[in-house]
């Protein structure tokens, strides 16, 4: 399994990367407010072996960063389902413009669950 963060994919032009024997799952993002030129930021993307879509599963997922990754308990011979969180934080400076773009609490998403 393979994640990557700030892959800088268009939400408006979806572009990935194919890679043979792989299936994949991305968040894309958009330009921040305000922002018309330069290139897209944050994105997330997970790649996992091909043989392996019945026993990894994206869950849930949000657009502003967040992915839930359910891992099958046989994969591994556990008594019980792997869940991994992957989340885009970026902390930015105070005098950033993205700073209350997100409207977005990374710490309060992970407390919810």
């Amino acid at each position: 399994m393979l994640l990557l963060s700030e892959t800088w994919i268009s939400g408006k032009q979806l572009f990935y990367i194919n890679i043979s024997g792989f299936d994949s799952y991305h968040i894309p993002e958009n330009k921040q407010i305000g922002v018309n030129k330069g290139r897209y930021s944050r994105g997330l993307s997970l790649y996992f072996k091909s043989e392996l879509k019945n026993r990894i599963s994206v869950v849930e997922t949000n657009k502003k960063g967040l992915m839930w990754i359910k891992i099958d308990e046989g994969l591994l011979n556990l008594e019980a389902n792997v869940y991994i969180l992957f989340i885009y934080v970026y902390i930015p400076p105070l005098s950033s413009k993205v700073l209350n773009d997100r409207d977005f609490d990374c710490y309060a998403e992970i407390e919810k669950v």
